[in-house]
């Protein structure tokens, strides 16, 4: 899934920025996206 989305990524001229594992609070939008669809 990830060569999907990364090959989706560069189709689209967008840049990928990772965050550093164990700090999730470094990316707080994806991090109340990803608790919201758990939830549901």
């Amino acid at each position: 899934m990830f060569e999907a989305l990364l090959r989706w990524a560069v189709d689209e001229s967008l840049d990928i920025a990772l965050i550093d594992p164990g700090k999730p609070w470094r990316n707080g939008m994806a991090e109340r996206f990803n608790s919201k669809f758990c939830d549901e």
